[in-house]
């Protein structure tokens, strides 16, 4: 007989015929991957199982969080231990893990995040996404081989301020949601890394603005611990007549949910680098579903089909909404904020219709289907008396209980059927479907152990066997090399070296398994067959035997001489071993890290506190005097317009009346947002060698590169010593610290800080800022925001409980939602002036020029007797003290 050579293509081993199914439907999905040109597809995982959906449904790369410093706290996430199987898991697969630790993070946690940092990059993370502008310094400086990316929390909407992290060190930045594709395309011409989310669930706030959770609940949004307050049922009041105002529903702050599914080549064309889909409280079915949908659709713009991309769009849209759907927008990126955005009428999952009910006999209801339905369904009906879910259990084909029998499993669309429902409904009720039972037990083929079952891993790799007689048994696995745009280049050899230094074992880490990688292993002498000598498919079907690891055989290369032997046992060994070096070589240079001696911190000296001073923030010129002559020793000005008409007063010769305020400053507060097109506007109020107020990272940029006299606002949230050091090395010369601190955390803050510190002590403090003008509600309008009348007589949101939160709508059109209930710290003023803050802010933003001069009196009557030790005023009546004391969760 002849040496025998077998070369076969893609015959996979010891394969069911369901899994077989599973393989076809997704193994473009699970094999694409970026190239040039085409982003990044970045899914969630808020724990393993969704981890396993998302890689095998085709993401390139996964984001999820630890149990600690993430923003979604209340998701299954991860411990350091189950990261580093996920990042090994995801590196055999050539895919990246970005850990989340996006939230702002307390003083008393610094040392801790920090830590964790560290100890991440040890378990493999090939990135970290970053919210708080302290914690980005420290990491920066201690962590110095980790790859950042700042969090869309970081309020980053503008060129100025992407160019500005990006010069501290940030690679990619998530961008806010609110941007138009044209302000994308502006941007992505920085040549910063940009990321973008691509599907999922709209904040209505722009993000790390949100205070609404936090002050209502203590449960912080920018502490991962959102009660999506914004899903709850409010109404609008008009305080001219203190009626309720007519709305198209009562969810007035619920978004629909962003699906970018249409539009995605002109995504690809900005040239933004990552697609991101929200989810991390999501199903793994929801992610599987989801990341597949996407893959498939950029895969189809990879091959330049755009016809056959264009016209299967709302094919994909229809299975997305089977997943989840409030409802789909392309919002802001297509210039859309009108009420088309929103979700007034459905919170939570809307599903797709599925038919009416059409008859009601004999305690049986009948559909009328525009969809196929099947059994494990759920349903919902919506009534004139509410809505009522239904599983359907059981399907019948007739209306005649004597006569019905049970239909099939599955219905045709453009059928009736019947279902036993016990609750009333009418006919002409409409039927959605809000679970897709398919859809569930298709996706339950990416999780657990179904992944894994046969021959179905994550990594495809090519098989090489050879059988000589008098030589060793030779089992080789090479992988099936990438173009990963994650990776540019690699290291082929099957062993790493252990003494390169950490920033080309990072690097080497970043660019692993792009191409082929190959390991190999002996097993024993091969004998002359005693009895039955094997054959070529026996050592297939051995070999192949990979189920439980991460890997799939794809291609046999198998040479066997004529009428040998050996036992099954040795065959699997040396595939386990072989198996075990592929890993290890894929892997050698994450396992390679070391982590080095943490850096030396210098500690900066303190800043001199000074006397306390009271401040007032007010909106225009007669405000700023009625503070004046209440005793306020310096003036916070509004740049914005909050209604219509409304002169602010801009700080010229002509509109600053005499008197006392002539004498103090009057320093210019710049708002939280600030656009590209906005930035002109808002900068003419920056001048060099005089003071101003910002409140996002672009604006000071700008200012301090014009020279001015730059304190931050509290819309950067100062939350522990390394922000307050980043910004004292940077050229701030006050800031203000979050509303979120407790006095226990203010005093960590105060008595050390390099920086004067201030804190608003009394006011309505801002929950919201919104793109989407919430005055909409009552019907749309036309967005001619300067001259609207509707800003003319102030709005009220009133939720649940009868609580009225005023809104403001500025110039440019965005709502300002303000606390129901006044903070009010006057009777703290013996605590807050041993804790080293210098100055206390009287928010004047919604007072009278009476309640001006009131407030800022009493705080200057409380400051005085809380310095010269003579008591404290009591606390008003219904008024808050915020977190003052209660701190948050």
């Amino acid at each position: 007989m002849k040496e025998e050579t077998i070369s076969e293509q893609g015959i996979p081993s010891e394969t069911s015929a369901a899994a077989n199914n599973a393989e076809s439907n997704c193994e473009v999905a699970a094999n694409a991957t970026v190239t040039p040109g085409i982003p990044e597809l970045l899914a969630p995982a808020g724990d393993f199982d969704c981890l396993l959906a998302a890689l095998d449904a085709g993401a390139d790369a996964v984001y999820l969080g630890t149990e600690d410093f993430n923003a979604r706290r209340n998701a299954q996430n991860f411990s350091l231990d189950s990261l580093k199987e996920a990042c090994d898991l995801a590196h055999l697969a050539g895919k990246r893990i970005y850990l989340t630790l996006n939230t702002a993070i307390l003083q008393r946690e610094l040392d801790d995040a920090v830590e964790l940092a560290r100890q991440a990059w040890l378990a493999g993370v090939d990135a970290l996404i970053v919210q708080d502008i302290g914690l980005l310094a420290r990491l920066m400086h201690d962590v110095p081989q980790l790859e950042l990316h700042a969090s869309t929390q970081m309020n980053l909407h503008s060129s100025v301020g992407v160019e500005y992290v990006h010069s501290l060190g940030v690679k990619r930045v998530t961008l806010a949601r609110e941007l138009g594709l044209d302000e994308l395309a502006a941007i992505a011409r920085t040549g910063v890394e940009l990321e973008v989310f691509a599907h999922g669930a709209l904040c209505l706030c722009y993000s790390g603005q949100c205070l609404m959770s936090s002050l209502i609940g203590r449960r912080s949004a920018n502490r991962g611990l959102c009660a999506q307050p914004c899903r709850l049922p409010w109404s609008l009041i008009d305080t001219s007549t203190g009626k309720h105002l007519p709305t198209d529903g009562e969810h007035l702050l619920s978004t629909a949910d962003l699906c970018t599914i249409d539009i995605l080549p002109k995504l690809i064309e900005i040239g933004i680098a990552s697609l991101k889909i929200e989810g991390r409280m999501k199903s793994a079915a929801y992610v599987a579903t989801v990341t597949k949908i996407y893959r498939e659709a950029l895969d189809s713009c990879k091959a330049e089909l755009a016809s056959e991309f264009v016209g299967s769009s709302e094919d994909r849209k229809e299975l997305l909404a089977e997943a989840f759907s409030r409802g789909f927008t392309t919002a802001y990126l297509e210039g859309d904020r009108s009420n088309s955005m929103m979700s007034f009428k459905r919170p939570n999952n809307r599903g797709v219709q599925v038919g009416r009910v059409a008859s009601l006999e004999n305690g049986l209801v009948g559909i009328d289907l525009s969809r196929r339905i099947v059994r494990g369904d759920t349903l919902e009906f919506w009534t004139s008396r509410g809505r009522c879910v239904v599983v359907v259990n059981e399907l019948m084909d007739s209306h005649d209980h004597a006569a019905g029998i049970s239909a099939p499993a599955g219905t045709a669309a453009e059928s009736r059927v019947y279902l036993r429902i016990p609750q009333p409904l009418s006919k002409g009720d409409r039927v959605f479907r809000v679970k897709n039972s398919e859809i569930y037990s298709e996706a339950e083929i990416y999780a657990g152990t179904a992944l894994f079952a046969g021959n179905r891993g994550l990594v495809n790799v090519d098989a090489h066997v050879e059988m000589r007689l008098g030589q060793p048994l030779l089992v080789r696995f090479s992988t099936i090399g990438t173009e990963s745009s994650a990776a540019d280049a690699v290291d082929t050899t099957s062993s790493a070296s252990t003494d390169n230094t950490e920033a080309a074992a990072s690097v080497s880490a970043a660019k692993a398994v792009a191409a082929n990688v190959t390991a190999e292993a002996e097993g024993p002498l091969v004998e002359a067959a005693r009895t039955k000598a094997l054959t070529a498919d026996e050592v297939r079907e051995q070999i192949g035997r990979v189920g439980g690891t991460p890997f799939s055989i794809r291609n046999w290369d198998i040479t066997l001489d004529p009428n040998v032997g050996m036992g099954y046992s040795a065959l699997h060994k040396t595939r386990t071993q072989a198996l075990a070096a592929l890993e290890d070589a894929l892997l050698a240079p994450y396992h390679s890290r070391r982590l080095s001696k943490m850096p030396q911190r210098v500690s900066l000296a303190p800043a001199r506190k000074g006397s306390l001073q009271i401040a007032a923030l007010v909106r225009t010129i007669a405000g700023a005097q009625a503070a004046a002559a209440a005793g306020a020793e310096l003036i916070y000005l509004h740049t914005l317009k909050f209604e219509a008409d409304e002169n602010t007063g801009r700080l010229d010769a002509q509109a600053i009346p005499k008197g006392r305020l002539k004498k103090l400053p009057i320093i210019p507060v710049l708002p939280a947002i600030c656009h590209d097109r906005d930035e002109a506007m808002v900068m003419e109020h920056v001048t060099a060698n005089e003071p101003v107020q910002v409140n996002n990272l672009a604006q000071f940029s700008l200012a301090i590169s014009c020279g001015a006299i730059v304190e931050t606002g509290p819309s950067l949230g100062v939350y522990n010593s390394a922000a307050l050091d980043f910004l004292a090395t940077t050229g701030a010369t006050r800031a203000w610290i979050s509303p979120e601190l407790s006095l226990a955390d203010i005093r960590l803050l105060g008595q050390a800080a390099p920086l004067p510190l201030a804190l608003t002590i009394f006011g309505r403090q801002e929950l919201m800022v919104t793109e989407h003008c919430l005055l909409m509600a009552q019907g749309p309008c036309n967005q001619n925001c300067q001259s609207c009348a509707r800003r003319k007589a102030p709005r009220l949101l009133e939720d649940r409980k009868g609580y009225r939160f005023p809104v403001r709508t500025d110039d440019f059109g965005r709502s300002h939602v303000y606390n129901s209930i006044e903070l009010d710290l006057t009777a703290a003023f013996p605590e807050i002036v041993t804790c080293g803050i210098s100055l206390a802010l009287v928010d004047c933003t919604l007072l009278t020029t009476k309640q001006i001069s009131e407030e800022v009196a009493r705080a200057v009557r409380a400051r005085n007797l809380a310095v010269s030790g003579k008591g404290q005023l009591s606390k008003r009546a219904d008024t808050t003290t915020g977190h003052l004391f209660r701190g948050i969760l």
